[in-house]
């Protein structure tokens, strides 16, 4: 936000809502929906690397062990398929849309409009 309040010359001194200061420069996503589309854009971009390349290989590994007992550790993966359901895909889907990078980045663009009435009800945004 302090990106923001210096491209409109406000300071903290002058007391203005974020919220405020999105709607004047038009900015209609917020920062989940920021995130989402960043790290699918990162997935696309992975997607499509050459096969030897370590961010590929480790796309599709699995690491051999076990984890201590409690909740799972969240992975990148797992937001990925998290984000890739907002949009109505499977992880297998998304990686065969995300090889034709032009098809990858429309649908990471209407990502926003479908994002909107989700993360509207969490509170702050």
């Amino acid at each position: 936000m302090s990106v923001l309040r210096r491209i409109l010359g406000v300071s903290l001194r002058d007391r203005r809502w974020n919220l405020d200061i999105k709607k004047e420069l038009d900015i209609n996503l917020s920062i989940v929906q920021i995130i989402q589309k960043r790290w699918l854009s990162y997935f696309g971009h992975v997607v499509r690397m050459n096969e030897e390349r370590y961010p590929n290989m480790l796309l599709y590994c699995q690491i051999e062990g076990t984890r201590p007992r409690g909740r799972p550790k969240k992975n990148w993966i797992g937001n990925i398929q998290e984000d890739c359901s907002d949009m109505g895909l499977t992880v297998v889907e998304a990686n065969r849309l995300a090889r034709d990078r032009s098809r990858w980045r429309i649908a990471i663009q209407k990502l926003g409009c479908q994002c909107t009435s989700t993360t509207s009800s969490l509170p702050g945004h």
